[in-house]
């Protein structure tokens, strides 16, 4: 069995790409072991022993951490494959990360499974979940966004031994605009070239009438590239928009259609609810006919 002196970590990493990587820690504190007779060394052999049975094909190492001034002994599990249930889409200027939160880790399933097999009222149920921690931490490239767990800047942190997510976990990061280092590019080419342009003008001196024409020349070429890049960009804000009114179209069109099969079945459930209550109306009138016909002639 299991003692309540474990904090497990699923992280994981999403990069602009829409790349994964996940590890898994599993920490145990070491003065825990200390009423059962056995050593930290024989503890993290056996533990590791067993997460590389879990994960023959990953890299397994011992770990030891101090938290809150209690040191814990355990393992990391690096690069596990959690393609089954977390999928990564970058579209739009921005990576979203869905997990389906049916799937979970075999080893971490079966921690859940055991917790949840003691009834929560009873004394060992609480010692065993004293000082218990099973979490999941995301980070995204940018400022998350998400629809469950705790959000702090890029990170969101799931509490899966009190807080376990039934549904499904969307979690978005808007991607830094490129556009940005564009103009800031052309201003430092300006910068550039207008310093060149002085240092060369101290060095040959020309006539007044050339200096004027090839300064002309510059900035008639500089306008054009920004003219340029400004189209580029406006067109890429364009496009956007564009889509994002195609997104919000189909979403209005699916919650119209969605509602309008409520209505429907709403009107066929009333319909069927007012057929009974005409049936049971007219049961009860024909027995009471035929009980006032009795009586009458009797």
């Amino acid at each position: 069995m299991l003692c309540g002196c474990y904090k497990i970590n699923i992280d994981v990493t999403v990069d602009k790409e829409g790349n994964l990587t996940a590890n898994e820690t599993v920490l145990l504190r070491e003065d825990s072991l200390t009423s059962a007779g056995v050593t930290a060394d024989d503890v993290t052999e056996n533990m590791i022993k067993s997460a590389k049975e879990s994960y023959p094909d990953n890299e397994v190492e011992s770990v030891s951490r101090t938290i809150d001034d209690k040191k814990y002994i355990g393992y990391v599990v690096k690069n596990i494959d959690l393609s089954d249930a977390y999928k990564a889409e970058v579209k739009d200027n921005k990576v979203t990360l869905t997990i389906d939160m049916t799937s979970t880790p075999d080893d971490l399933q079966d921690m859940i499974d055991e917790l949840n097999s003691y009834a929560e009222d009873s004394e060992e149920y609480a010692d065993y979940r004293k000082d218990m921690e099973m979490t999941l931490t995301v980070n995204m490239p940018g400022k998350a966004v998400s629809n469950f767990g705790a959000v702090h800047e890029n990170t969101v942190t799931i509490d899966l031994l009190n807080d376990m997510p039934t549904e499904t976990v969307v979690i978005s990061s808007e991607l830094p605009n490129n556009m940005i280092w564009v103009f800031a590019g052309i201003a430092a080419v300006l910068v550039i070239g207008l310093a060149v342009y002085f240092l060369t003008r101290k060095k040959n001196k020309k006539p007044a009438e050339a200096v004027v024409s090839e300064t002309k020349e510059a900035v008639e070429q500089v306008a054009e590239t920004v003219a340029e890049k400004t189209e580029e960009a406006v067109a890429a804000v364009e496009e956007k928009a564009e889509t994002i009114a195609e997104d919000a179209k189909e979403a209005v069109e699916q919650a119209a259609e969605n509602a309008a099969e409520k209505v429907e079945e709403t009107v066929s459930a009333a319909e069927e609810k007012a057929t009974t209550i005409a049936e049971d109306a007219k049961e009860t009138v024909e027995e009471a006919a035929e009980t006032v016909k009795e009586n009458t002639e009797e």
